[in-house]
């Protein structure tokens, strides 16, 4: 995407019972491509192939939803925009609704914990919480846990 080459993936997911783009890939692709005005081809479910051709990464929203209306994997969808994000010069927010917890798929805690350090360290303010803990956004640290305020 820095680089605005065009880019594709072949042989999707072609080892899995059911091949091809899933949910959370078909909402990752559709954000990175509302985030730098991409033009795509093959981005439809089952696909196993993919095109992707970005353009520049001109935002007119900060805040952006990823839902893949079933619980499929969020930390994929990230991973899926997190370069994009990254070479953004606007401040965002992405909310990616989803799973948490999904097989073959990273563990939100290493995302949380491994991942946000590794962001900290590029200068990057990154905010990673479940939903049980974004009630209340003054209530959040950086690793997800509530805070407890004393009265």
């Amino acid at each position: 995407v820095s680089t605005q080459s065009t880019w594709g993936v072949t042989k999707i997911r072609a080892a899995r019972p059911n091949p091809g783009i899933n949910n959370q890939l078909i909402t990752g692709i559709k954000l990175m491509k509302g985030l730098c005005g991409a033009e795509v081809t093959g981005d439809t479910i089952n696909s196993q192939e993919v095109e992707f051709n970005p353009g520049v990464i001109t935002l007119g929203q900060s805040t952006f939803v990823a839902n893949c209306g079933s619980a499929a994997a969020t930390t994929l969808m990230l991973q899926m925009t997190l370069p994009v994000l990254l070479f953004s010069k606007q401040t965002m927010k992405v909310v990616y609704r989803g799973g948490t917890h999904v097989s073959h798929s990273p563990p939100f805690d290493s995302v949380r914990y491994l991942l946000s350090q590794l962001l900290i360290s590029l200068d990057c303010v990154c905010l990673l919480y479940t939903s049980d803990a974004a009630d209340d956004l003054l209530c959040v640290d950086l690793g997800g846990r509530r805070i407890i305020k004393k009265k």
